[in-house]
C-alpha cells in the first residue's frame, strides 16, 4: 500500500541507473528506452503511450 501512496500522492517513479551500473553491457540505445519507460511513467494516463506506440518505438530501436 505504501508503493501506491508514493506513486499516486508523491508522483514518486523508479530511478534509471547510469548506463554503467545496468547489466548486460553497454546499451547504444539506453537513452531512447529511459525516455520510454519515463514516457510510459506519465502522471497523466492521456500522456502515456499506447501499447501500439510502445510496441513501434520498440521496433524503431531494433530495426538495422
Amino acid at each position: 500500500m505504501q508503493v501506491v501512496i508514493e506513486v499516486v500522492d508523491r508522483k514518486a517513479r523508479p530511478e534509471v541507473p547510469p548506463l554503467d551500473q545496468l547489466p548486460g553491457g553497454e546499451l547504444c540505445l539506453h537513452g531512447q528506452y529511459v525516455e520510454l519507460m519515463e514516457d510510459c511513467w506519465a502522471q497523466d494516463p492521456l500522456a502515456r503511450p499506447s501499447f501500439e506506440a510502445v510496441i513501434g518505438r520498440l521496433r524503431w530501436a531494433h530495426s538495422p
